[in-house]
């Protein structure tokens, strides 16, 4: 007995005991169960024990001889994974002349970005003074990594990250910046970007802002002159 998807990256198959499938929120999935060798045909039906999978397709049952006169069948269902699927187990039970014989069980696992990410700024600012700022993207999976940009600058090396399973056995991942504004950094956005090896780049979740850095009297006057605007400033 056999689970497989057929089209994924790396052609998964897995038999018994449990093992994991690994598919794409949102990108509809083919997943085939397969017995091998049997006589007579064996017939195949698909099982949900959690009863949610987004199921769009269920295929009827193929049977095939192979070259030493034994069969091989196969039954396939079309899935649209959801986050909500994460987890659940999908299982293929395999009957011969009517009386249960084996089966096969797969935990499916959605990747998927983020459901949001948020950012976290002192309101006050200060230009010279050691400032910590985070972010933290929930319920990506696998594990998000997050980096962090002034303006185009990358600035990630400066910061720490820990990620933790939520209930829904997805990640949730908190990152910590540590830097020092500089006087012209005011005015460039600060940006913090989620993002999963697995998932292509232009689908990462960000937030961001614009650095408002407040400055002593003497930084502002200078600072007014090079940029050609003032920004706060206090005495």
């Amino acid at each position: 007995m056999l689970l497989l998807v057929p089209h994924a990256e790396g052609h998964q198959e897995h038999g018994t005991p449990s093992r994991r499938l690994y598919i794409k929120e949102d990108l509809t999935t083919l997943v085939t169960c397969k017995a091998i060798g049997s006589f007579p045909a064996t017939e195949l039906e698909w099982y949900f024990p959690n009863g949610n999978i987004s199921i769009l397709n269920i295929t009827k049952t193929r049977s095939v001889v192979s070259d030493d006169n034994l069969v091989d069948t196969e039954r396939t269902i079309t899935v649209l994974p959801r986050k909500e699927d994460h987890g659940q187990n999908i299982q293929c039970n395999a009957y011969m002349d009517g009386k249960f014989v084996d089966q096969a069980v797969a935990r499916l696992m959605v990747y998927a970005i983020p459901d949001y990410v948020k950012l976290t700024v002192p309101e006050d600012l200060q230009a010279s003074q050691r400032t910590k700022v985070t972010c933290i993207a929930f319920n990506g999976y696998p594990a998000p990594l997050i980096h962090w940009y002034i303006g185009s600058k990358n600035v990630t090396a400066n910061s720490t990250l820990k990620t933790s399973i939520n209930s829904t056995y997805r990640y949730d991942a908190e990152s910590t910046l540590i830097f020092i504004p500089n006087n012209f950094d005011q005015g460039k956005r600060l940006l913090c970007q989620s993002v999963q090896p697995t998932i292509p780049l232009e689908l990462a979740m960000n937030a961001s802002m614009v650095l408002n850095i407040s400055c002593t009297w003497d930084e502002c006057i200078y600072l007014s002159a090079e940029l050609g605007y003032s920004p706060g400033c206090w005495r």
